[in-house]
């Protein structure tokens, strides 16, 4: 894969994000804001699909990004999540993404499923995770490396926020991003998280 910037038309939010991001950064936002676009090889795609041979060719496979090196981006309910897609739509098959760190959740998460469901997929180097979230349906996580990585690709996301306002980011509007922002995002999660308060979002 390969890294190269588009640029998308301006959004509602932009003139916020690029007051709030100089502020933050001490230097102005160009106007004409670059969307970053990762090119998966075919090649590439092909293998990923090879990995996930185990699942049903009718399938629905998202990927979901566990783990997380900062508690302050770790979701604690990703098998009551697959238990849901599970029961809404027996079709829907699951890959666990991320990196190393990763692996003990994974593990943890796949011992309740049978391995035709859900499959750890976690600890792969950059190049095989781009080609993996380049063939799933949509991934899911929290704010993170493989969820903007998954959004450069082009593949639908549904993006979890907590500490951040997904408005101080880059906002892809009308690129299948779906945000969950929970109400801690807008106090910088002093009251909820687990690392201010001992309790969990």
């Amino acid at each position: 894969p390969h890294l190269r910037f588009s640029y998308e038309r301006e959004s509602p939010r932009t003139e916020t994000f690029r007051k709030q991001a100089a502020d933050f950064f001490g230097y102005a936002v160009p106007e004409k804001m670059p969307h970053p676009s990762l090119v998966v090889s075919e090649e590439d795609r092909v293998w990923a699909r090879a990995e996930l041979k185990n699942f049903p060719p009718d399938s629905t496979v998202m990927g979901i990004v566990v783990g997380g090196k900062s508690g302050l981006k770790h979701y604690h309910h990703w098998e009551k999540v697959i238990q849901a897609l599970s029961r809404h739509d027996s079709s829907v098959r699951i890959i666990l993404l991320g990196g190393r760190q990763a692996a003990k959740e994974a593990a943890e998460i796949t011992q309740h499923f049978p391995p035709d469901t859900v499959m750890d997929c976690t600890g792969n180097n950059l190049r095989a995770m781009f080609a993996l979230l380049s063939v799933v349906d949509v991934c899911i996580g929290v704010d993170s490396g493989p969820i903007n990585a998954a959004l450069a690709i082009g593949t639908k996301v549904v993006s979890i926020f907590s500490i951040i306002d997904p408005q101080f980011i880059l906002h892809p509007e009308g690129r299948g991003v779906r945000e969950i922002v929970h109400p801690c995002s807008r106090d910088g999660g002093a009251r909820c998280h687990p690392e201010n308060s001992g309790r969990k979002c």
